[in-house]
């Protein structure tokens, strides 16, 4: 077996240093970020997807940010819906609108964010990309957002599975699939590649989600991160995105 370079080694530590540096400074930062825009209106037809069921809303929305609770309202055809913290997909192109701040994490290239409400993620083939204003794109690698609380979006192909040995069960998500994981109980998934959703009851099974490129696992039951790429670093994710650094 070749061993890894010194270099190699050296640039891990320096880069898994770098994250968790990033990781302590969100949980001790008192420091919040306000977004001015706290009401959108989408002029184009969207639809969500929750508990296995698609609500569709040809003629657009309004979505509403309440900056306490950190939740957002979705307002169209006289009726409003709490979105907790799902996102809110185009019917006519691959992207989605977020309802809620999020944490951005792409650990191959050192990068842990905060993602705010409201910014659009667009995939094009095999590449997401990410705008916070509407206008100008970054583009994202292996990566992955959380809310801090129960759901995770993928913006990269991951396997989740749950149960042990001859019971354990899988199944596939693509890039813009989100999962939201209830602890003891189940989980809620939409595939976005085939538009398909389902409620699963995993019952006390850790439910886990590692990605193709296998620089990470994450233990979404508990909220844990094993870093494959930092000699198999085992983080507990933060609660909340506020502390860290704004993604732009």
């Amino acid at each position: 077996m070749a061993k890894k370079s010194f270099k190699s080694g050296k640039r891990q530590l320096k880069i898994s240093v770098s994250v968790i540096a990033a990781l302590l400074i969100a949980a001790l930062s008192a420091a919040f970020f306000i977004n001015k825009k706290d009401t959108i209106n989408i002029k184009e037809p969207v639809f969500i997807s929750t508990m296995g069921q698609k609500q569709s809303y040809r003629q657009g929305c309004k979505l509403k940010y309440n900056k306490d609770d950190m939740k957002t309202e979705l307002i169209a055809e006289d009726r409003s819906f709490s979105l907790n913290s799902i996102p809110v997909y185009y019917e006519n192109k691959e992207a989605l609108v977020l309802s809620a701040p999020m944490i951005f994490s792409n650990y191959s290239a050192d990068m842990v964010k905060k993602v705010n409400h409201f910014a659009i993620i667009k995939k094009e083939g095999d590449i997401c990309s990410i705008s916070t204003d509407g206008r100008k794109y970054k583009e994202v690698g292996n990566s992955w957002l959380h809310d801090g609380g129960d759901v995770y979006l993928f913006l990269e192909p991951v396997t989740v599975s749950w149960g042990e040995n001859e019971n354990m069960k899988s199944l596939r998500l693509s890039p813009l699939s989100y999962i939201a994981v209830f602890n003891n109980q189940g989980f809620y998934y939409y595939s976005y590649q085939d538009k398909q959703s389902e409620f699963v009851q995993s019952g006390e099974d850790i439910v886990y989600a590692k990605p193709d490129s296998g620089d990470y696992t994450l233990n979404m039951s508990n909220d844990i991160a094993d870093i494959h790429i930092f000699n198999n670093l085992s983080m507990l994710l933060p609660p909340s995105p506020d502390g860290f650094g704004i993604l732009e």
